[in-house]
């Protein structure tokens, strides 16, 4: 022990708390202090965050924000016209509305909603499984969700200098149960998994009791695995006399038979779980005298340094009771009224201590020396935070630290440890930043292992036995360390954090092979997510360093999952003729509707018709729109390719239906790994491809058919420039000017984003003379606007790019002008046209 005065000794920035003369210890430094250096580890967040469960958004942002102002603006200026409701009253009710449904609420009783711990695995009590148990958002927190953590081996690159490639073991969440609780749960726990045997139970805390629940994993090497679980144990309450409701409920770290709960009152009692399931009170305890003029329901049990003895922390105070005699003493009090206690968690590396997290410091106690402090750290955050919650993890012998908040968009990390038989800090305090956009409800931290990288061939994905114990993970001092962070949101979101110790480090998948497991893995983030805060790095195998693509395959998934619903392929391939007879049908229709109805925007063909089934062969879908074009030629409707969508998605080298397949097929077929991959899961993912490429091809090709002679523009289109900026800006009052129906079409058909120099003027009355070849050279040419009815002074604009030879008609669906075909036609066999135009 340091010496010091009663309250123990304290450090902080610039100041090294208590000294120590120990020349034989060292003689260059014979002072030993309290605040250490050197002895700890420091972690750095190396971008490897990952959205494992997407959140649920509880409430809406600033723009859904004015969305209500704008719904509440028109609600008095519409169906309440005829009543006044003061705008104060109103704004009142809209923030009372929204404090009330915010996830940002901070409940004091509620505990940690997320939780890892140790499952029984095909009924054997002494085989587990790592698992996951967290509140589904989809419900409100009114469910509770299990799932299997399993850990997949991902190459890990060292910084430069810092050794060769090496393999991390990452946690993935798979395989989901849940389970109906309801109401909103408070607080889920895995018990502690005392050797040899693994607890069958998961404790399940509502706002209707505490509840115990049966729980085990069914393995299959066939089939897979699900979560099993049976008849659910209630807690009776503490006691039957008071109406205190549970605040807190806890396992036994010795023996997971043994439960205990705390009521809002400061009332608690232990349960021995029998052999035959049934539920016993063995011990309870009524509130210490001193803790009745203390109004918060905030109250926190935990197991003490045996079993027979627990600990009682309230915002004042934490004692340390024997249930054998209970008796209790005070292990920790403040005097001060401005200080309270926030939470309170055991040492990971020695049964008797303890680390108390108030609103000022952090401290470090020990029940052997109780009401005095080991050591203190001031960690200068928001003192009426009471949010404030603690997170322990234990690495070599030292005690890490991690502090959060709902107010901290950020870990403060502190270390302590012992040095020649003293506590000390063994590192200044750091932190790490997650994510701004979601708010941290409980973390969970632990240790990851690395391995020599090995060959792939023989790796295999699964759950690795007891990686969160440190004893378990083999030691190298040239090799960093890795800490994983599983963070869980307000909004039910879990998110995976990896920390190194190198800096440099980084993690990135192997592109030459895709694992089908992880591929397959129900952890995809979802297109509408806002969570989106990256995946792990794919390297392009280029030489520049720095070049990187994410890894979207958990996204990719998600496409792939619309392999079983798409439309079957014909049984017969000849009826491929039949099938594109009748898609070419159901497009030409759908043309002439448009046309009919005088409809003068630009469509893509894939939004008029799509083929109701898979084409064997897509090369008659490149023949039907080249038909298509042909059939329309020389008329009022325009069939041309949107090359730019092309050039966007692919290279120059993709400029057909059979390219985007052969495409698609090189980029998420041929990687897998035929061997271990069966043949439905091949065809499959071709018939997605094929599906792909069809809609892309049908998507970059575009429709557009102008407007009869005689034709006036309709009323809607009065107002053209009010139009435009409602896209932009909400428009008040609607614009009295209003410009003619001629003017109204010319407008119209006026190129966008043109300069106006570019165009050749000529009056009305005489004709643009053209030569035929020079029309089907720009199959993407279209007609000037009608010019009967304009005065002749209004000139008429004709693009430039009209008399010149376009390359878009090389690319896809097509056709070559005809004086390029003139001598093809002769050698090659002549093409069978599509029917149904």
């Amino acid at each position: 022990m340091w010496p010091s005065s009663k309250g123990g000794v304290s450090v902080s920035y610039g100041h090294d708390g208590a000294g120590v003369y120990l020349p034989t210890v060292s003689a260059e430094r014979p002072w030993q202090f309290a605040r250490g250096h050197g002895h700890g580890y420091r972690f750095y967040d190396i971008g490897s965050t990952r959205t494992m469960v997407p959140p649920v958004k509880l409430i809406s942002g600033s723009k859904s924000r004015r969305k209500k102002h704008r719904m509440y603006n028109q609600l008095l200026h519409s169906a309440a016209s005829d009543v006044f409701v003061p705008s104060d009253l109103m704004a009142s009710y809209a923030f009372e509305s929204g404090t009330i449904a915010s996830s940002n609420g901070y409940d004091p009783i509620q505990g940690a909603l997320m939780d890892i711990g140790t499952v029984v695995s095909n009924g054997d009590n002494e085989d587990g499984n790592k698992a996951v148990a967290y509140a589904e958002g989809q419900s409100g927190g009114m469910d509770l969700c299990l799932a299997s953590l399993d850990f997949v081996r991902k190459p890990f690159l060292q910084g430069e200098g810092n050794g060769g490639s090496l393999q991390a073991k990452l946690p993935m969440v798979r395989g989901r149960t849940s389970i109906e609780m309801h109401s909103p749960i408070q607080q889920i726990q895995f018990a502690p998994t005392p050797e040899p045997s693994v607890c069958p139970y998961s404790l399940v805390r509502t706002n209707m009791g505490t509840t115990l629940i049966r729980v085990w994993l069914e393995k299959d090497e066939g089939l897979g695995f699900e979560f099993e679980y049976g008849p659910e144990i209630p807690l009776e309450p503490v006691t039957e006399t008071t109406a205190g409701n549970q605040v807190h409920a806890t396992f036994s770290t010795w023996d997971w038979n043994q439960t205990a709960v705390i009521d809002s009152i400061g009332s608690w009692a232990v349960y021995q779980i029998s052999d035959s399931g049934n539920m016993e009170k063995i011990y309870t305890g009524e509130p210490h005298t001193n803790d009745q003029q203390h109004i918060s329901k905030w109250n926190r049990l935990l197991w003490g340094a045996s079993i027979d003895s627990i600990m009682i922390a309230n915002r004042r105070h934490v004692r340390y009771h024997d249930l054998r005699s209970n008796d209790s003493i005070e292990l920790l009090t403040d005097p001060s009224d401005l200080m309270q206690i926030c939470d309170i968690s055991p040492s990971p590396l020695n049964d008797n201590e303890n680390f108390v997290l108030t609103s000022e410091q952090l401290v470090w106690t020990d029940v052997r020396v109780p009401g005095k402090k080991l050591l203190s750290w001031d960690h200068f955050l928001h003192s009426k935070d009471p949010s404030l919650k603690l997170s322990m993890c234990g690495i070599n012998g030292v005690a890490t630290a991690s502090l959060y908040s709902r107010l901290l968009p950020a870990n403060v990390v502190y270390q302590f440890t012992q040095s020649n038989g003293l506590p000390i800090s063994a590192e200044d305090p750091y932190y790490y930043v997650t994510s701004p956009d979601s708010v941290t409800q409980c973390l969970k931290t632990f240790r990851l292992s690395l391995q020599e990288d090995t060959s792939m061939e023989n790796e295999q994905e699964g759950y690795e036995e007891q990686l969160f114990d440190e004893s378990d993970i083999d030691e190298d001092d040239n090799q960093p360390r890795l800490l994983c962070c599983m963070r869980f949101s307000t909004e039910y979101g879990l998110y995976r954090h990896i920390l190194s110790t190198d800096r440099d480090s980084r993690l990135e998948s192997r592109r030459k092979r895709v694992e089908i497991s992880e591929s397959e893995a129900d952890d995809f983030i979802p297109s509408h997510s806002d969570a989106l805060y990256g995946d792990d790095y794919i390297n392009t195998g280029k030489k520049t360093k720095d070049v990187y693509l994410y890894d979207f395959r958990s996204v990719y998934k998600s496409v792939f999952d619309i392999g079983n619903q798409l439309p079957p392929s014909p049984a017969d391939t000849t009826n491929d003729d039949e099938q594109i007879t009748a898609f070419a049908e159901a497009l030409n229709s759908a043309i002439k509707a448009n046309f009919k109805d005088k409809k003068k925007q630009i469509f893509t063909l894939g939004e008029l018709a799509v083929p109701q089934t898979l084409m064997d062969d897509l090369n008659m879908v490149s023949s039907m729109v080249e038909d298509l074009q042909e059939h329309y030629s020389g008329t009022k409707i325009s069939i041309f390719p949107l090359t730019y969508g092309l050039n966007t998605l692919f290279d120059e080298k993709v400029n057909n239906i059979a390219d985007i397949y052969e495409h698609l097929v090189n980029l998420w077929v041929k990687p897998l790994d035929t061997e271990s991959v069966s043949e439905n899961v091949l065809i499959q993912r071709k018939n997605v491809c094929r599906h792909m490429a069809t809609e892309l091809a049908l998507s970059c090709m575009g429709y557009h058919g102008t407007a009869n002679e005689n034709e006036k523009c309709k009323s809607e289109a009065d107002n053209l420039p009010i139009e435009y900026l409602s896209k932009y800006s909400d428009s008040i009052t609607k614009s009295k000017t209003q410009v003619s129906g001629t003017v109204n079409l010319l407008l119209r058909e006026w190129p966008d984003e043109e300069s106006s120099d570019t165009f050749i003027y000529r009056p009305l009355g005489k004709a643009v003379e053209e030569e035929p070849t020079q029309r089907m050279l720009d199959s993407s040419y279209i007609p000037p606007p009608p010019s009967l009815s304009q005065p002749a002074s209004l000139p008429v604009t004709v693009s430039q790019r009209s008399s010149q030879p376009s390359t878009a008609t090389m690319s896809l669906g097509s056709p070559k002008p005809r004086r390029f075909q003139s001598s093809q036609s002769q050698k090659s066999k002549k093409k069978k046209r599509t029917q149904g135009f």
